[in-house]
């Protein structure tokens, strides 16, 4: 219930329809963890040990044998985990590995009755094929490949579907203000606009604890250069500009969260389901430039209005994954998973500095504080630095002489949104230790 409440909250302005996926895809992911109460309780030997009793005692000695396995990691000094894992091989019939660990407890804690059995087992094992050595450690190599570690430290390369709606949605404000400034014959005219779109990159490291042989939680850390949004027109009177209006938004953002991931097997391939929360700091490097001139005059602009600022914003989202461990030797690991998520960033806040050149010199504030708002205008919906509820920049209208100028109230200002939820591939490269 607390998620739900808290992803409401970030999406009460903007409700997106596959919200709701992203909860259920969470609630599969935390399914293992009701159905069997052993996974977030054993955090010590002790704990490891105790579980594995209770699945020895219901006779399933495979997985018996990696919690026995995983106290023995925590304390090698633990001899009863030593010797029901001894217990749990010979069930099972591997008499070489109950044999390796019925020495080792013997050499520790020795006693007639576990002398008599290790007696027994060495004539068991002198009567049938004998096991490779080499065979046999890389069976038990295999066997704790999870188990053995405690840490992860992964490299993250990933990519992920974007649409900046709001960006867009300017871009075509931009278009349409443009394709409307025709004042007469014999003009031509120039648009450009650029918004990122596709995939966005990522670059992240992610480090985390094994609570139990089939569960890790972490901290994760990724960079994202979302990259540079521009529009710019002009319009020509003859030979000469008559306007000139161009903005551009340069945007980072950091992904600082944690998650959980659950693994199924424990072999060299081991499918995994990992989810989580993360927070997302952004920024936003804006500038614009508005320029008037005389087109019957030089082509010198007798009007320059210049705005820059670095506004920021804090977003919250999720995320979940499903994918595969590949252990390529040692404690080197790779990983390959394909997901979802959520993320949304709005309200940024800055500082905003004018430079104003021309009759309008000293008319408008120097410095201000704005926030980056969505403004209904004649064309659509424009990206607008905000002070105070009033436009910080000139509004063009149908009317290509009647402009709105700065300091007067904002059409209708809705927080502009930043939106980079959708599908993410990720590949990683990790060390376990």
């Amino acid at each position: 219930m607390l998620l739900t409440s808290v992803f409401n909250n970030i999406y009460q302005e903007r409700k997106m329809p596959y919200r709701s996926y992203f909860f259920l895809f969470l609630g599969i992911l935390l399914i293992p963890f009701y159905l069997d109460p052993t996974v977030l309780q054993a955090t010590t030997s002790t704990d490891y040990f105790d579980a594995g009793q209770k699945l020895y005692n219901a006779k399933n000695y495979a997985q018996a044998i990696e919690y026995f396995g995983a106290a023995i990691s925590f304390d090698p000094n633990n001899m009863a985990a030593v010797q029901g894992r001894a217990n749990c091989e010979y069930a099972q019939g591997n008499l070489q590995a109950a044999l390796s660990d019925y020495q080792k407890v013997q050499l520790v804690r020795p006693s007639p009755q576990l002398s008599q059995l290790i007696q027994s087992i060495q004539v068991q094992v002198a009567t049938t094929a004998p096991i490779p050595i080499n065979q046999s450690a890389v069976f038990l190599e295999k066997r704790d490949i999870t188990i053995t570690t405690q840490y992860d430290v992964r490299i993250t390369f990933g990519a992920s579907l974007m649409t900046l709606t709001d960006f867009n949605n300017n871009n075509q404000e931009f278009n349409s203000v443009y394709q409307n400034l025709s004042p007469g014959s014999g003009l031509g005219k120039s648009f450009a606009g650029m918004v990122p779109g596709g995939v966005l990159p990522q670059l992240g490291i992610e480090v985390s604890r094994r609570f139990t042989p089939d569960f890790e939680g972490g901290l994760f850390f990724s960079y994202l250069p979302v990259g540079m949004v521009t529009d710019h027109f002009t319009v020509l009177a003859g030979s000469n500009p008559e306007y000139y209006s161009q903005d551009s938004y340069n945007i980072t953002a950091l992904f600082a969260g944690a998650q959980g991931r659950y693994t199924f097997s424990h072999g060299n391939f081991r499918p995994f389901v990992s989810g989580g929360i993360m927070a997302v700091p952004m920024q936003i490097s804006f500038n614009s430039t508005d320029q008037y001139y005389n087109s019957t005059a030089t082509p010198t602009p007798y009007e320059t209005d210049m705005l820059n600022g670095y506004f920021t914003a804090m977003g919250f989202g999720g995320q979940v994954q499903a994918g595969l461990d590949w252990n390529i030797m040692g404690n080197l690991v790779a990983s390959a998973s394909v997901g979802f998520q959520i993320v949304s960033v709005s309200n940024f806040l800055g500082n905003l500095n004018r430079s104003i050149q021309g009759p309008d010199t000293g008319l408008y504030p120097a410095n201000q504080t704005a926030t980056l708002d969505m403004v209904q205008t004649d064309f659509g919906n424009a990206i607008v630095p905000v002070s105070n509820g009033n436009l910080a920049r000139v509004i063009y209208s149908k009317n290509m002489y009647d402009f709105t100028p700065p300091g007067t109230p904002a059409n209708n200002p809705t927080p502009m949104i930043v939106d980079l939820s959708g599908l993410v591939g990720t590949v990683q490269i990790s060390f376990n230790f």
